[in-house]
């Protein structure tokens, strides 16, 4: 969840009007419970989260990521990565957690709310363009897991960064 630390630096952030993201780290270690700490950001901070992957197991049974923007499964072995199909019993969840970033990337622009609204479905590349102009103007927040002692998640988050943040 969420520690003092880093209330100061979100703190800090919105001070200085910074766009930001969330890395839920340690998704490898025992009691790792996602679905709490994107909740206890939304708590927190007030802020419209929006988890662009979600964790493939939790704790030592940790084995990859789902990325909701491209609905693919990226699991992670022996510091390899593999791209697959999404497992079966996560894919209505992942569906869900698509389903709830188009809509928030379609309410932060005019076009992509308009097209959302005629039933049109969202390119990767309209979903990516409506998520930068949502964290740069601060209405969403996109929301990583990982794990940053076995490097998974990580290339994602910086990429993410790049595509989505600022320059500096």
């Amino acid at each position: 969840g969420v520690k003092a630390e880093n209330e100061q630096v979100w703190r800090c952030a919105d001070s200085y009007k910074l766009p930001r993201l969330v890395f839920i780290s340690k998704m490898d270690r025992e009691n790792a419970d996602f679905a709490n700490a994107v909740s206890s950001v939304e708590k927190a901070y007030g802020v419209s989260v929006v988890p662009l992957n979600i964790p493939i197991g939790a704790g030592p049974g940790f084995e990859g990521i789902i990325d909701v923007v491209n609905m693919k499964a990226l699991k992670f072995k022996n510091g390899a990565i593999s791209e697959e199909e999404i497992p079966e019993e996560l894919k209505s969840q992942a569906e869900d957690f698509r389903t709830r970033l188009i809509e928030r990337v379609a309410e932060s622009d005019d076009s992509l709310l308009e097209k959302y609204l005629e039933g049109e479905e969202l390119s990767s590349d309209e979903i990516n363009k409506g998520l930068k102009n949502g964290v740069l103007t601060g209405k969403l927040v996109p929301v990583f897991c990982g794990s940053s002692t076995l490097n998974i998640g990580m290339s994602q988050l910086l990429d993410a960064a790049v595509k989505t943040l600022p320059s500096p």
